[in-house]
């Protein structure tokens, strides 16, 4: 998959919930979240919750994958 751009912060909202979240805001940026892997890393079940991400973000500028922010800078 392509990505068109990237997101790095602290995650600071999902909603609707931290369980089963559609959209998440990091570094103020809000945006929606496109794929279930996505959604589940940024979950409470998955590894990123409440942690610095950086938001993979596709074509239609959602969330299209989730990588620890870290990763991201190497």
């Amino acid at each position: 998959m392509a990505y068109s751009d990237k997101v790095t912060g602290t995650i600071q909202a999902l909603e609707p919930s931290a369980s089963n979240p559609t959209s998440v805001t990091v570094s103020g940026r809000a945006c929606t979240i496109e794929t279930s892997s996505a959604a589940y890393s940024l979950s409470t079940l998955g590894e990123y919750a409440g942690d610095t991400v950086t938001l993979l973000l596709g074509r239609e500028g959602g969330v299209a994958a989730v990588i620890g922010a870290l990763s991201a800078d190497e």
